[in-house]
C-alpha cells in the first residue's frame, strides 16, 4: 500500500485499486455489525458509502459524487436494516 496523504488525524492509503481513509473508524450496522452501506437518489440508483465515527457519510470510492443522493437514510449491504446514519453503532 502506498501512503498518499497524512495529517495528525487521517491518512489516505492506496493499495493500487482502492483508496482508503484511515484513522477514522467506520460506524456499523446495529443489526449485523458491518460497515458497508449505500444511499439512494430519486431515481433509485445506489451509491456505496461508509459512515465515519464523526457521523459523516462518505463514498466508498472517493471519486464518486454524492450529489443528488439522500444522505439522511443509509441502507445496510449485509441485511435488511436501513435508517438514519445516527443510529449506527461503534
Amino acid at each position: 500500500m502506498n501512503r498518499l496523504f497524512e495529517t495528525s488525524s487521517e491518512e489516505l492509503v492506496d493499495d493500487g485499486n482502492n483508496l482508503y481513509l484511515c484513522g477514522m473508524k467506520k460506524l456499523l450496522c446495529p443489526q449485523c455489525k458491518i460497515a458497508a452501506m449505500y444511499v439512494k437518489n430519486e431515481q433509485g440508483e445506489r451509491l456505496l458509502v461508509y459512515v465515519l465515527e464523526n457521523g459523516e457519510v462518505v463514498p466508498k470510492y472517493p471519486e464518486d459524487s454524492m450529489e443528488g443522493f439522500d444522505l439522511t437514510e443509509v441502507f445496510c449491504l449485509g441485511c435488511s436494516w436501513h435508517g438514519s446514519p445516527k443510529r449506527l453503532i461503534k
